[in-house]
């Protein structure tokens, strides 16, 4: 997945990744659409997050891009 959120985690809009070479490799390349449309200015954050089949919590990896919206 791929969102935005707010400087406390709070989602502010969801949308999704898609793997563009093998999902089994490292690092995995991607593409996403994000729709910055009516959000508040400011600072927020691009939080990229693997797909965890697993469901288990140690599986779970998150990489949050600070930006600013103007």
């Amino acid at each position: 997945m791929t969102n935005i959120v707010d400087q406390n985690k709070k989602l502010l809009r969801q949308g999704y990744g898609t793997a563009t070479t093998d999902w089994m490799g490292d690092p995995v390349s991607f593409t996403a659409a994000l729709d910055f449309t009516d959000l508040p200015q400011g600072d927020v954050f691009i939080a990229i997050q693997n797909d965890n089949a697993s469901g288990l919590p140690e599986n779970d990896k998150i990489l949050y891009i600070p930006i600013i919206i103007k």
